[in-house]
């Protein structure tokens, strides 16, 4: 929830200090949210979205699994966060994202043989 959060209002471009002054705050508290080490409640979650311009819909599924709250719809938050098409779940899995073809190899260190 935390590394959410922090994208979403890094991509935003807003100051923990001006989510502080909405959420009503100390700074240092918003910092520990965004770090993941105080807890976020819906209501500092709304705020952060509206403030960064994103749909809170879009985030309460993973509130709800984060926070371990009955989800308010009959979809399971986890089904609903996990990729359904083959090419994402495919996509996250090889060892070089965006690319379809393996990483290149390294060639390996020249041997040298020891001196005589």
């Amino acid at each position: 929830m935390a590394c959410a959060l922090t994208l979403m209002r890094n991509a935003s471009g807003r100051w923990q200090r001006e989510l502080a002054e909405q959420m009503g705050v100390h700074e240092s508290y918003v910092s520990r949210m965004l770090s993941g080490q105080r807890d976020v409640s819906w209501r500092h979650v709304r705020i952060i979205c509206d403030e960064c311009g994103v749909d809170p819909d879009l985030m309460k599924p993973l509130w709800e699994a984060a926070a371990s709250v009955q989800p308010s719809n009959a979809q399971d938050p986890v089904e609903y966060l996990r990729p359904t098409s083959k090419a994402s779940t495919t996509r996250s899995a090889h060892p070089n994202p965006g690319s379809s073809s393996p990483p290149p190899s390294t060639p390996s260190a020249p041997t040298t043989s020891p001196a005589q």
